[in-house]
């Protein structure tokens, strides 16, 4: 484009994890946003589900230690009986098997997308804007369920070039998020 640098001042570095594993369900200590895995892995955004999650979420909590502790004039004299209980609970609500399927799904688009070259990115990413806005739009804002991204990954694959079509089936054949994916969907 004819723009020549001729002097870097500052070079900003930044992390985003995408793809961590999903939290131990027997530790004490509960998370919330990125230290709960709730990065979408395809984006790296995760607030605007911690902020759509964040009420369920402390509801439940609130509900658990409600129904668990004894109470007198506002304040608590005993507690939770089992901490464990209140851990897995809460988990349970911020990754329920819906979501574990939805982030398996992301996951194995990761892994396909950081195995492609330079042109299969483009093929991918002009296929992928092709498709209806809602899905695309679904898939990057995270609110397809796990069978609107089986119908999403059947019309990808429809409108997808042949190399690209190869690549998918190929990475869901050999790459272990492929098996976890399909294990994770069949988990009911």
């Amino acid at each position: 484009m004819g723009v020549r640098i001729l002097k870097i001042y500052e070079e900003e570095w930044s992390y985003i994890p995408v793809g961590g594993s999903l939290p131990n369900t027997e530790q004490k200590n509960l998370a919330f946003g990125a230290a709960a895995s709730m990065v979408h892995p395809a984006t790296g955004y995760s607030v605007v589900r911690s902020l759509s999650e964040a009420p369920m979420y402390a509801s439940v909590i609130a509900d658990i230690l409600k129904s668990n502790a004894y109470f007198r004039k506002n304040s608590i004299i005993g507690s939770v009986q089992n901490p464990s209980a209140l851990g897995l609970q809460t988990w349970r609500t911020l990754w329920p098997q819906e979501r574990k399927r939805q982030r398996a799904f992301f996951l194995f688009g990761l892994a396909l997308i950081l195995e492609l070259d330079i042109d299969g990115i483009r093929t991918f990413f002009l296929t992928f804007f092709r498709l209806p806005h809602w899905m695309w739009q679904g898939f990057l804002g995270s609110t397809l369920s796990s069978v609107d991204l089986i119908w999403f990954a059947f019309y990808m694959f429809a409108i997808a070039p042949n190399s690209l079509r190869l690549s998918l089936i190929r990475h869901l054949l050999s790459d272990p998020t492929g098996s976890t994916m399909i294990r994770t969907y069949l988990t009911m």
